[in-house]
């Protein structure tokens, strides 16, 4: 299950879950819902652990910036 975050100084953090099955479905989907904000964002696209329960986390896999063109993965 993949989940997609918005970041930057004037966010806190905004995360939504996606329904994506691949990463790179995951990252296209990320980027269509994304690409609206200031090219000093960031998004992030990430796997999420244990969902639904209260111990639900994200693993970032890949983040860009809105203002590039490339994805990065993270190691």
């Amino acid at each position: 299950m993949f989940y997609a975050a918005i970041s930057g100084n004037d966010i806190i953090g905004y995360r939504e879950q996606l329904t994506a099955q691949t990463l790179a479905g995951a990252k296209r989907q990320a980027w269509r819902r994304f690409r609206s904000g200031y090219r000093h964002h960031t998004i992030y696209v990430g796997e999420l652990l244990d969902a639904g329960t209260r111990y639900e986390r994200g693993i970032a896999i890949a983040t860009r910036d809105i203002s590039s063109k490339r994805w990065r993965d993270l190691p």
